[in-house]
């Protein structure tokens, strides 16, 4: 252990706090080097390969920590402030550098001394405490963190007190202060996979083009769904990493899973590359060109967190784009011709969608503090651009579909009363509206595509759709002339 030499405090009692994982539910080192990573990679990895000496002193030099926003455990913070008000000393000590661990002491104003480089795991042995610099205190309380596993790492904590009395013949004792167990709903927050229902959008060509009588195809597509899905949650949680600093600053953002803590940043990066992996190795496999689509979309996404989110206009384009990679996919997968149809109408129509969100958090973001949404490079006079832009998006995906079904669908022979199909664009164009009415309303609080889930009006929509399209592939179902 390597404490650094502070005054002698004359009180009864000391607290030693640790604070990974104890006072805040993170790690600082991994809280730093994750920064610096995304920040600036080569240094990451000359800082892991130990080129620049110790990697906590290093990463105190390249990553400064900000402590303002970490995810501190109140009912730790509560326990430290109760005994400050009983006289005691109190103590932070960290694995992160002594900058680092000073800079979380400076912005709480509860420590007496504050010591970095700490062996932390020699803490939790029966006589760690003595290695602890010298106090005047009878009684010293460790607050460390216990790992609980069930036979896996699941990034669940006790938060401890352990109590050592100098009294001879008086037994330690451990006092269970906080605990921290990821829930099956925080994984499926930090995987998004409600999201997942977006890459629904790889099963349409298999509708569309009426391939669902040939069981290959079939599976096929559903083995595609699920790659893509896991390739996604890779994305997502990759995202999620990058964004971890701004997300706890956002009034929504700083409650999802990771940047509170309860998913660790390591075990966040470790699920990602096991996701991806899969995702894509599985996608080589099944297809090779349907692999090389998937990969396309996991680094669009990561180009798109890394750069394109700043830009406005472009970050709209780049996700009608994702969709379009989706698109693409399906149609290579299931070995079926790239239609100018189908592809145009994927793009317009999630790119309008993509505008109807933007253009609700801009509204909703001015409306709230009289700014343009940060980070994003938007200004508040925007929203009228959007709005024009993305109706306009919309309203093209309408015309695509209208001229398909008079120029190209009646060719394919795969529909017996073709009129019906016009109710399809017409139906849409009123979900659309839907949509852009409440985007400009401010309401539109999330995905569209997650929206419309959660809406009834919008299962409305989509019933009379599935409605029009079966009558239109039935014969006998005419529309009278």
């Amino acid at each position: 252990m390597n404490f650094e030499a502070g005054p002698i405090i004359e009180s009864s009692k000391r607290v030693v706090v640790v604070l990974d994982h104890a006072l805040t539910s993170s790690d600082l080192i991994w809280e730093q080097m994750n920064a610096l990573f995304w920040r600036a990679p080569k240094q990451a990895v000359l800082a892991l390969a130990g080129q620049r000496g110790s990697l906590a002193r290093t990463l105190a030099e390249l990553s400064p920590l900000d402590a303002s926003h970490l995810p501190y455990r109140h009912s730790v913070i509560e326990y430290i402030k109760q005994h400050r008000k009983e006289g005691a000393e109190i103590v932070l000590v960290s694995a992160a550098d002594q900058k680092s661990a000073q800079a979380a002491a400076d912005h709480l104003q509860l420590f007496d001394s504050v010591h970095g480089n700490v062996d932390v795991a020699a803490l939790m042995s029966p006589s760690g405490f003595r290695q602890l610099p010298s106090s005047a205190a009878e009684d010293q309380i460790v607050l460390l963190p216990r790992p609980v596993t069930d036979g896996f790492r699941s990034d669940s904590y006790e938060i401890v007190a352990v109590t050592h009395a100098a009294r001879p013949g008086t037994p330690d004792k451990t006092e269970v202060v906080a605990s921290q167990a990821p829930k099956l709903q925080d994984w499926m927050k930090a995987l998004k996979v409600h999201h997942w229902t977006k890459n629904l959008i790889l099963l349409v060509p298999l509708v569309v083009g009426q391939l669902y009588n040939n069981l290959y195809q079939d599976l096929a597509a559903v083995a595609g769904f699920i790659l893509f899905s896991a390739t996604a949650s890779a994305g997502y949680l990759l995202n999620s990493l990058i964004d971890i600093s701004s997300d706890r600053t956002h009034p929504e953002k700083r409650k999802r899973p990771i940047p509170r803590g309860k998913i660790q940043i390591s075990t966040a990066a470790a699920l990602a590359g096991i996701l991806g992996v899969f995702g894509i190795g599985g996608a080589i496999i099944l297809d090779g060109d349907f692999g090389l689509y998937v990969t396309a979309y996991l680094v669009l996404v990561l180009a798109y967190s890394l750069r394109f989110k700043r830009e406005p206009m472009v970050d709209v384009l780049v996700i009608g784009v994702l969709f379009l990679v989706r698109m693409l996919a399906a149609l290579t997968l299931l070995d079926q011709p790239i239609s100018i149809w189908l592809v145009s109408l994927t793009f317009f129509l999630f790119t309008s969608l993509a505008f109807a969100k933007r253009s609700s958090d801009l509204g909703r973001t001015f409306a709230l503090s009289g700014t343009g949404l940060p980070g994003r490079g938007y200004l508040p006079d925007d929203r009228e651009l959007l709005t024009v832009f993305g109706v306009g998006s919309g309203l093209l995906a309408v015309v695509t579909m209208l001229l398909y079904f008079q120029f190209k669908a009646l060719s394919t022979g795969l529909y017996d009363n073709i009129a019906w199909l016009y109710v399809v664009p017409l139906v849409l164009f009123s979900w659309i509206m839907r949509i852009w009415v409440f985007a400009h309303r401010h309401k539109l609080h999330e995905d569209p595509a997650i929206f419309a889930l959660k809406d009834r009006i919008s299962w409305y929509h989509a019933s009379v759709i599935a409605a029009a399209w079966f009558i239109a592939d039935k014969p006998g179902f005419g529309l009278p002339h």
